[in-house]
């Protein structure tokens, strides 16, 4: 039986009045999902089973468990997984929009977000909000802003290129960014495109220093190789691996270095695209199998993670914009940000797609398969709100693509959303997996997602922290974020 909102506001009502008379029993914080199928993503599906949790975290998973005093959930023909992650977002990049960000991934499954970016004082209070209502929030790991080099990418020049970046032009500058931002109580760094080597070597040592991971995108004055070999833990939507991979990778890492510093006066956002568009595609159309193998095998040596956001960089091939279920997605915004987005995307449903985009696009839907077969862990993130990805939403389409386009199994595709991003963060022992005495992050499914991805999208409910979201408590909570929107 399903647990409704009244009947879980009541029984925390009668829990509270217990404090005053007697002591609390383990059995009043007790949920019992009975003859559930658990996905286990190496060993397949565990059928049948009961899973008891008790206060947050899952107590025991049997078969035919006795216990009184439960709520209890009928499993039966469901299946039971791991809350997902969401590994690249910027929770701050579109103020329309951030009242709704943590309830749109609670919407949709995702337990756990990496934010990637954001002035830190906005990304700290969603941590800080996540913190205060375990249950109701998505537990949030922060960066805070972007750490760059002169001239820096987002510096707020305008509207689509916001303010979430910190310059540093020495060694000392690089180290004090990097304390301080420890200091202010991130879990990550994040390195940045017009890093000079000197300063992407002071940022990783100081951050390994603090056993922090350092994430970002390879400046564009190095190659792969060094990046990982100085200690760099992922690389963000594979930015610039392709011009390391290019028969002229050496000569023309020096002369991006030399333009860069000859371009100190230029906005960091226009330099950027300047050299990217210079250097992209004539990398993928000249990589030389040596000079790939090498940047592969640098990766899986280094243990350097990717996070590919294949959705995103795939989004002029697949045209979200053109789908109409897509576009529903937008209903769950506030009215201000739906109105902007379709705007900005009425413009684009019928423009064709670029050849010189298409170039980008094959050669990154290949590398997943490469990443793969040099053992290289990759993570499911999106990048939303950038480019109308709709916040939740958009981490199943990135599943769905990535099997539909990175040729991963379902297994797999879920494995980079759950499993892999606890280990990323050491918190395998904690959350990724349906296990006895793990964190009750889960999600109940009406279908089984590994038969096929898009089933992850079948939510019947969603366990944050041991307390249940049942399928009408998220639909409520569907409509209070459409009453904010358009509809």
């Amino acid at each position: 039986m399903n647990l409704s909102p009244l009947r879980l506001s009541l029984s925390c009502l009668v829990f509270m009045l217990c404090l005053s008379c007697h002591d609390v029993t383990d059995t009043e914080l007790k949920v019992l999902i009975s003859n559930v199928s658990i996905i286990d993503v190496d060993a397949g599906i565990l059928p049948n089973v009961d899973v008891l949790i008790s206060g947050n975290r899952i107590e025991k998973i049997g078969k035919d468990l006795s216990v009184s005093h439960v709520n209890e959930i009928d499993g039966t023909g469901k299946y039971l997984m791991a809350g997902l992650w969401d590994a690249h977002v910027h929770l701050s990049f579109e103020p329309d929009i951030e009242e709704s960000m943590l309830d749109l991934f609670i919407v949709n499954g995702i337990t756990s977000i990496r934010d990637t970016g954001g002035q830190i004082d906005k990304v700290k209070k969603f941590k800080e909000e996540a913190s205060q209502k375990p249950t109701h929030a998505p537990r949030v790991k922060i960066a805070g802003p972007l750490v760059d080099g002169p001239p820096r990418v987002y510096d707020g020049s305008s509207a689509g290129v916001p303010d979430i970046s910190q310059g540093v032009n020495t060694v000392e500058e690089a180290k004090q960014a990097v304390d301080d931002l420890v200091e202010q109580g991130v879990d990550l760094i994040k390195a940045y495109e017009m890093l000079t080597p000197e300063l992407f070597e002071a940022v990783v040592t100081t951050a390994k220093g603090h056993g922090l991971k350092v994430t970002g995108h390879i400046p564009l004055s190095m190659k792969v190789q060094q990046a990982a070999d100085m200690g760099m833990s992922s690389i963000e939507h594979m930015r610039n691996l392709e011009m390391s991979m290019a028969k002229d990778a050496d000569k023309n890492v020096l002369e991006r270095r030399a333009l860069i510093a000859a371009s100190q006066d230029s906005l960091g956002y226009s330099l950027r695209s300047r050299l990217h568009t210079s250097y992209r595609n004539n990398s993928i159309l000249s990589i030389d199998p040596e000079n790939k193998n090498n940047v592969l095998t640098s990766l899986a040596k280094n243990d350097t993670w990717q996070i590919p956001t294949l959705a995103l960089i795939l989004s002029w091939r697949l045209a979200p914009w053109s789908d109409t279920q897509w576009a529903e997605t937008y209903d769950y915004l506030p009215a201000s940000a739906a109105k902007t987005w379709e705007e900005g995307t009425a413009s684009m449903r019928e423009l064709p797609v670029d050849p010189k985009r298409e170039i980008f696009m094959t050669w990154a839907s290949e590398m997943i398969g490469e990443f793969k077969n040099y053992n290289i862990p990759v993570m499911a993130g999106t990048d939303c709100p950038i480019f109308f990805l709709t916040p939740g939403f958009s981490l199943h389409r990135e599943l769905e693509v990535l099997v539909a386009h990175g040729k991963m199994t379902p297994a797999e595709a879920i494995k980079s959303a759950t499993v892999n991003p606890a280990l990323y963060f050491d918190m395998q022992d904690e959350l990724g997996t349906v296990e006895e005495g793990k964190i009750a992050d889960l999600l109940l499914l009406d279908k089984n997602p590994l038969e096929n991805i898009k089933h992850t999208r079948s939510i019947s409910a969603v366990i944050k922290d041991g307390y249940v979201h049942d399928s009408q408590a998220l639909e409520t909570l569907k409509q209070t974020l459409k009453s904010k929107g358009r509809s």
